[in-house]
């Protein structure tokens, strides 16, 4: 990237606390970031994850704000309209500094009455070694490599938290919605005699740790990310048979195993790769050719009957170009979205349940053409489901796999995950 085009960001954003200054104290939210590609996913996604941190500051919260997109770096500019104390000021946003696992990465700096921000008391020391900040950045001491490792350090923690922050929810969610057209719910186990909710929350916490595991992978590795989080995710079914003596979530440790390795992919990316191209780097080294005795196979070979095949091959049609018609807030929007689902994926366990292609349709149609705010109606066709053992387990996975891609897409306010 061109440094004169970084040079004129800083410039402008100059020009812009010039022209807000005399009206406004300022706190401007930036990341300290190396190289010259300040604007890459690892950074966004720090920015992302701080201002959604300060969304539930008790100060932070009520300030009126302006994003911005740079050749420095996106950065953030709030508005205090009456003019506070600088100490109190500047105090107040080093607490937030040091109140974060990565607050090194960040800056907020504090202008009131002049274009330039008020100094720490306390120099910060370099997070490489023991020297001032300043003197290692003026030397270059420290390599490319040396600093994207301890970036990745110091924040891997934060964000390994929100990723099972974000597939706890979205395996929730999917556990309350109520009827479910044969699957288990917070009221009823639908067509699984061996299970029910208690059973699904108490997998959902035993598998949580190999998720987080395979986010790792995609987080800090560099290749041969498939065989590593297949490893993965043969433990994560041996840990699913210990704890509840059946099947509950084994289509979610494959397909969600795959996103959430992208996902660390992602975010660690020091570049500007898209979470289509991380699925990529994972899926190009699975062969979905090698024989095996599952259903989904036969009916792959059989019928050409994609399933979970199809989705992962093609980097999930049915739910990348559509999760952002969510509204996470809204119960009956999850649900229209998992009418959706059901309608437009292929169901290898609808379908080995329903036992024909004839009532595998029938079943979908069903579904298709429910109102879904009319609960009797729902309710027939749920009864229907249970009475004759139907179950969507892919269409769950799926499901669960859309909420979770839309809690991280807003929580980090990525605008942009799959371009």
């Amino acid at each position: 990237m061109n440094s004169n085009l970084i040079l004129e960001a800083r410039e402008e954003r100059i020009q812009i606390i010039k022209d807000l200054i005399d009206d406004y104290s300022l706190i401007l939210l930036k990341v300290n970031m190396f190289g010259t590609n300040k604007n890459n996913n690892f950074s966004n996604s720090i920015l992302g994850y701080t201002f959604n941190y300060l969304k539930n500051d008790t100060f932070f919260k009520n300030l009126e704000y302006i994003y911005y997109d740079s050749y420095d770096g996106a950065y953030i500019i709030y508005k205090i309209n009456n003019k506070i104390d600088n100490n109190i000021l500047k105090e107040k946003t080093i607490n937030i500094e040091e109140s974060l696992e990565f607050g090194r990465l960040i800056d907020l700096d504090v202008f009131v009455n002049s274009l330039e921000s008020i100094n720490r008391t306390i120099k910060r020391k370099c997070i490489i070694c023991n020297d001032l900040s300043f003197n290692c950045i003026r030397s270059r001491k420290h390599s490319y490599f040396e600093l994207e490792n301890k970036y990745k350090e110091i924040s891997f923690s934060s964000f390994a938290n929100l990723i099972s922050d974000a597939i706890s929810f979205s395996m929730i969610k999917e556990l309350e919605l109520d009827p479910k057209f044969g699957c288990v719910t917070i009221k009823s186990s639908g067509s699984h005699n061996d299970l029910n909710y208690d059973k699904m929350i108490k997998c959902k916490e035993s598998l949580l740790p190999y998720f987080i595991d395979m986010f790792k992978v995609g987080f800090f590795d560099k290749d041969d990310y498939f065989k590593k989080i297949n490893r993965i995710g043969i433990d994560a079914e041996e840990e699913m048979y210990r704890v509840i003596n059946t099947n509950a979530y084994k289509g979610l440790i494959f397909c969600l195993g795959i996103i959430v390795t992208a996902v660390g992919i992602y975010i660690s990316s020091f570049d500007n790769i898209s979470l289509i191209d991380a699925i990529h780097l994972i899926t190009k080294d699975i062969d979905f050719e090698i024989k095996n005795d599952s259903f989904g196979y036969k009916v792959y070979k059989e019928l050409g009957f994609g399933g979970i095949r199809r989705e992962v091959s093609n980097s999930f049609p049915t739910i990348i170009p559509t999760y952002k018609e969510i509204d996470l807030n809204d119960d009956r929007s999850i649900y229209k979205y998992f009418v959706y689902v059901i309608t437009n994926c292929e169901d290898s366990v609808l379908l080995k349940r329903s036992k024909s292609i004839e009532f595998y349709n029938y079943i979908k149609d069903l579904i298709k053409n429910c109102d879904i705010n009319n609960k009797e109606e729902l309710d027939y066709v749920n009864n229907i489901c249970v009475d004759n053992n139907i179950s969507l387990g892919g269409s769950c996975d799926l499901l669960i796999s859309a909420l979770f891609i839309k809690y991280l897409s807003d929580y980090l306010n990525i605008k942009e995950f799959f371009k």
